[in-house]
């Protein structure tokens, strides 16, 4: 898959393009910030330094799963869980509208989670519940399995 043929890593990408730059340390800073107790601690730095080094997998040809996976497991991570200390950063990139930031970000936010656990399970799902469960899949086929109640 690549963003050319995956329409959720297309979707990802255009997502992404509101960010800004690294050099925007107050918004990495509220990233960073997000899910901790004020500090004097700054790990914007550890942020981008985890999002640089797996964006790249967005324009391969032909990115591996685990790459992807890497990716969207940062992303899940930074943006996703409690997240309302960022809707209002978030939001302010959207200049198209005045106010209504609060709005706007968290809009960006769930639309964000939501492609990343998709990307994640596509990219992370195998076929190994078949492998932990055969017996008692064919055992339940067969009636073998009784209701608890009888």
């Amino acid at each position: 898959m690549t963003t050319h043929t995956d329409p959720d890593l297309r979707h990802l990408s255009n997502l992404l393009s509101f960010l800004p730059g690294p050099d925007d340390q107050e918004f990495w800073k509220a990233v960073a910030d997000k899910d901790r107790p004020p500090s004097n601690a700054d790990y914007s730095d550890y942020v981008i330094r985890n999002l640089i080094g797996n964006m790249p997998a967005l324009h391969k040809p032909n990115p591996q799963p685990r790459e992807i996976m890497g990716l969207v497991k940062y992303l899940l991570m930074f943006f996703g869980g409690d997240s309302g200390r960022l809707h209002e950063p978030i939001g302010r990139r959207f200049s198209f509208v005045a106010g209504g930031w609060d709005t706007l970000g968290q809009l960006w936010l769930d639309d964000l989670v939501k492609t990343c656990w998709r990307l994640y399970v596509r990219y992370a799902a195998s076929e190994s519940w078949w492998t932990k469960w055969p017996e008692d899949v064919q055992a339940w086929r067969e009636g073998r399995y009784r209701d608890a109640s009888e």
